[in-house]
């Protein structure tokens, strides 16, 4: 399964909002269910690192998560 959405980058100084692509691929294997994140670069490569560096943040409390219902 696979889900596309954008968001607004709007909240950044100086820079004009803008939309940024990100895809969530979902894929079975065999002790559960494989997430793959892809995102699409921001508009220079700081504000790339900071998304992924938010987004990795977030993927580890979610992971956190699930092993605490496990």
């Amino acid at each position: 399964m696979r889900l596309d959405y954008l968001n607004l980058a709007d909240f950044i100084p100086g820079v004009a909002p803008y939309e940024t692509a990100t895809r969530v691929d979902f894929v079975e294997v065999a002790n559960g269910v494989r997430m793959t994140l892809t995102l699409a670069p921001m508009h220079d490569d700081t504000w790339t690192q900071r998304m992924a560096a938010g987004w990795e943040s977030e993927l580890d409390k979610l992971g956190r998560a699930v092993a605490r219902l496990k």
